[in-house]
């Protein structure tokens, strides 16, 4: 080989292990990304469930609206529900309404949202108004049936219950 030639190859080298570093680097940034976005979102999917200050102050100025008496009910053993549950109560209590009680004993599984539970029609315009309160700010109340000897202790007349369920 002669020093023109050597030369020659050194600098396509140069040029190709250049090219390569920069491909290297790109592909390294882009997986770093994926990563860090993939480990933000578990973070996110294991932190608790909060109403935002927007979300309070909307529920909280739409139940002010009416008064009446709510009960909260949770899931058995869930305490990220149960959290949920009493800062849902605060805000109503906050609005002027009753809170009956907060209780963490029912085996129902309402992945993500909340049902909303009156043991009297009568009670049914007013359960209809806090569910659309709650849907209107962001948190998603139904109304579902709830299984027979699925809530311990049942539902006392005179108040609408709301089962909270897990977090989706």
């Amino acid at each position: 080989m002669t020093p023109g030639s050597l030369s020659q190859l050194f600098s396509w080298a140069a040029i190709t292990f250049s090219i390569l570093a920069a491909l290297s680097t790109g592909l390294a940034l882009h997986f770093r990304t994926l990563s860090s976005k993939a480990q933000n979102d578990e973070i996110n999917r294991l932190k608790p469930r909060n109403i935002t200050d927007t979300q309070k102050s909307a529920l909280k100025k739409r139940l002010a609206e009416t008064k009446g008496t709510v009960g909260f009910i949770s899931r058995l053993m869930d305490g990220e529900g149960r959290d949920f549950a009493q800062e849902l109560a605060g805000v109503f209590t906050e609005a002027g309404w009753t809170v009956h009680s907060i209780a963490g004993n029912s085996l129902n599984d309402f992945p993500g949202y909340i049902v909303g539970v009156v043991s009297e029609e009568s009670l049914l315009p007013q359960l209809n108004f806090v569910r659309t309160a709650l849907n209107e700010s962001g948190i998603d109340c139904r109304l579902e049936e709830i299984k027979p000897n699925s809530i311990g202790g049942g539902f006392l007349t005179g108040v609408i219950w709301l089962v909270v369920g897990r977090k989706k």
